[in-house]
């Protein structure tokens, strides 16, 4: 399971919320199998791309990593968010800690 599905499996699709541009969609932190976790948002109110709480996103919001990630560091919104990172970074950096745990 890639990133962007992940991040859709994390909505009830039935909820008419989901598809509206006015509410947040929260998903739950990424748990990695070496124990690294870090939480990855795309919605409406996210620093992501497009900005809507259904996509195909091409970046998303990371926060609150467990350890330090210099990969995400040209994308420092402050010392805990990082804005707009693409996808494909934030799949290396998962793979790099043995994958996720799938909820």
């Amino acid at each position: 399971m890639n990133l962007v599905e992940y991040l859709m499996t994390q909505r009830d699709k039935d909820d008419p919320e989901v598809y509206s541009d006015e509410n947040t969609v929260v998903v739950a932190q990424i748990k990695c199998k070496d124990g690294f976790r870090i939480s990855v948002q795309a919605s409406c109110t996210h620093y992501c791309n497009p900005r809507t709480n259904v996509a195909d996103w091409t970046s998303v919001e990371c926060g609150f990593p467990s350890s330090v990630v210099p990969e995400l560091m040209e994308y420092a919104e402050n010392s805990n968010v990082y804005g707009y990172v693409p996808v494909e970074v934030v799949e290396k950096v998962i793979e790099s800690h043995g994958g996720m745990i799938e909820p």
